[in-house]
């Protein structure tokens, strides 16, 4: 009996000291951001994602484009002012493929969810921020579109779209004559809502934060089983839910970071893209006149180099903006590897 409750007694310690040494793994740090973007247009809970374009011309005149849920698209400089207004309704989410290559020409086009609408809408983004709409799919099945991604696979090119039953269409992209069209394949289903999603095209699998459940992996092709897999779950403890916004930083051979927006916590975590281990995560505090983040919904990452954020940038939409309208903050991507890479 008494080793029966020395036995006891180290097991409960051991489980104890692995829950302390827990705690602070998933401690978050504080980064300031470096900038942030002017307020939305509309009051109240506006702001939602965000995507950024790369100009390979000049890497300093790079576009940002944000959603005003009730309005419209908003394009930034990278020094957060406004470039372009669009008011194309309530766009809840958006992507980007980047390099979409046309009649001898090659341009960006931007996927936005579109909940006036119940469509899918296809923009052109222009280098001076100004958008173009080319095409919108109405959406069967869905009571009310949600989050969307883009998968630019080398031979063929999908739009994922979410909706709050936990549905999510897989959309096969192409042209019908002239327009960028979308044909509807399949429909996977977890069990509650689904906003934030990422594609990976090098390893085949789409990323989605199911808001209660945690991060879910499945396979892409829609001729492999689809193997869900819950990769980060939420808990009571440390990571609370809502999973909100994903995106993803790639390196190469299939290796990088997997970010998470992770509302409930008003932080971010990061985890690791090939062995799906947790890193760590972090806070967006603030600096001098720029105030913290709050209420994190959309989040997107760009590892070019530019004058203003050398290391790459990290942008986060901001649920309280003080006395403002919500908005955009920017961090300096470098200063979030360092962290994450000295972490033990």
């Amino acid at each position: 009996m008494k080793e029966l409750i020395i036995l006891f007694t180290l097991s409960y310690f051991f489980t104890n000291a692995q829950m302390r040494d827990s705690s602070r793994i998933l401690s978050f740090e504080t980064i300031p951001p470096e900038l942030e973007t002017d307020p939305v247009i509309s009051s109240d809970d506006a702001a939602d994602d965000v995507c950024i374009w790369y100009n390979p011309k000049d890497s300093n005149r790079s576009i940002v484009v944000g959603t005003d849920k009730k309005w419209g698209l908003i394009s930034y400089a990278l020094n957060g002012s406004i470039l372009s207004k669009s008011p194309f309704g309530k766009i809840n989410n958006i992507d980007i493929y980047e390099d979409f290559s046309y009649q001898g020409g090659a341009y960006p086009l931007l996927f936005g969810s579109n909940r006036s609408e119940k469509t899918i809408d296809i923009y052109r983004l222009f280098p001076d921020g100004k958008l173009q709409r080319l095409n919108q799919i109405k959406v069967p099945e869905l009571r009310e579109v949600y989050g969307i991604t883009f998968y630019g696979g080398e031979q063929h090119r999908y739009v994922f779209l979410s909706d709050k039953k936990g549905r999510i269409q897989q959309w096969m992209f192409g042209l019908r004559g002239d327009l960028p069209d979308l044909k509807l394949l399949r429909t996977l289903k977890v069990k509650s809502t689904v906003e934030g999603m990422v594609a990976d095209e090098h390893h085949e699998k789409l990323y989605f934060a199911e808001e209660n459940k945690g991060l879910w992996e499945v396979n892409v092709p829609p001729w492999k089983d689809k193997a869900f897999q819950l990769l980060i779950a939420t808990d009571k403890d440390q990571l609370l839910a809502d999973f909100e916004g994903i995106t993803l930083m790639e390196r190469p051979n299939g290796e990088g970071m997997i970010f998470i927006s992770i509302q409930g916590n008003n932080a971010y975590g990061v985890v690791d893209r090939k062995s799906k281990k947790f890193l760590g995560g972090f806070r967006i505090g603030n600096n001098n006149d720029i105030d913290a983040v709050d209420d994190t919904d959309g989040i997107d990452l760009a590892t070019f180099s530019s004058r203003l954020f050398p290391q790459g940038v990290f942008i986060a939409q901001d649920g309280y903006n003080g006395a403002e309208n919500q908005n955009y903050k920017f961090v300096d991507l470098g200063r979030i590897l360092d962290y994450i890479n000295q972490k033990p």
